[in-house]
């Protein structure tokens, strides 16, 4: 959920994406339009749902890429092996 007060020139960006990751970009008067995207990942989601929300970031990225970007949310990895992990 992204909640905004009325006074905000804001739209929010409809993502073609089954991954919980919503975005909303915020027209800023003078200056480059801010973007923010929150994802969620359960903590029992396949190791590939992450690839699913990657694909949504770099689809909301490129729809958008002349607003400043800003990504939150929880990932929920703990127990990922990084060292392991492909590059």
């Amino acid at each position: 959920m992204i909640a905004a007060k009325d006074i905000l020139d804001r739209t929010v960006l409809k993502l073609d994406t089954s991954a919980e990751f919503c975005a909303a970009r915020f027209d800023c008067s003078g200056k480059k339009s801010l973007t923010k995207g929150f994802l969620y990942r359960q903590p029992s989601s396949e190791y590939l749902y992450m690839g699913e929300i990657t694909e949504a970031i770099s689809k909301h990225h490129h729809c958008n890429p002349e607003s400043t970007q800003w990504i939150a949310g929880d990932a929920n990895l703990p127990d990922i092996n990084w060292a392991l992990m492909p590059l």
